[in-house]
Order: C-alpha cells, then structure tokens, then sequence
C-alpha cells in the first residue's frame, strides 16, 4: 500500500513535468501523447496490480509481471530502434552538410585564388 502511494506520487510528477514539457514546446505532440500513454498505464498497473495477472492469463503467460516485463522489454526495443534509425538520419544529414561547407570552402578559396592570380598592381 505505502508503495503504491510512492509510485502514484511518482508517475503523476512525470505527467506534470511531461505536461510542463509539451507546454514549453520542449516535446512535440506526437512525443508527449507517447509518454502520457506509458504513464497512465503504468498508474493502472500501480493502482490495480490484479489487472496485469488477468491480461497475462488471457494472453497464455504465467503471472502478470512476466507481461509487465515482456512489454516493457518490447517496448524498450521499439523505442531504440526508432532512436537509431533517427540517429542514422542525423548522420546522413550531417555528412550531407560537411560536404557542402567544404565544397563552398574550397570554392571560396579557389575565386579568392583567382582573384589574386590576376591582379596587375601585383
């Protein structure tokens, strides 16, 4: 009992900070719906521990901790692989643009380099 109140406290200050996030732009909408999603079910889980056992027997797993456990891993692994293959994409967008910078770089040193080359008060 004294830990589901720790733990309600505890996932109702995410959702305010979440809440205060979204207010301050800092997360977009898709983001802070994401998170309000994870919080409220974890709170449900919290308030109501029994519901996971009933989930975990009709889905054919043991006790409801597993399946808190088997989502939460899954949900982990979703999460990452979008996280890499946003990463992936800074990546290429980065290299895209060092490109370009060294391009104009070398173009802007090669006019000045001209520009040098055929002045007569030289």
């Amino acid at each position: 009992m004294i830990l589901q109140g720790i733990l309600s406290i505890v996932i109702l200050l995410s959702l305010w900070r979440g809440a205060a996030a979204l207010h301050k732009r800092q997360l977009s909408m898709y983001v802070s719906f994401a998170w309000v999603l994870l919080w409220m079910g974890a709170l449900v889980i919290v308030l109501w521990p029994d519901l996971t056992s009933q989930l975990a027997t009709v889905v054919g797993i043991g006790r409801g901790v597993d399946l808190v456990v088997y989502v939460s891993i899954l949900t982990i692994f979703v999460i990452l692989f979008k996280m890499l293959v946003h990463f992936d994409h800074i990546d290429e967008r980065i290299t895209k643009l060092a490109q370009h910078m060294a391009l104009n770089e070398y173009e802007r040193k090669e006019h000045a380099k001209k520009s040098s080359d055929s002045d007569p008060r030289v």
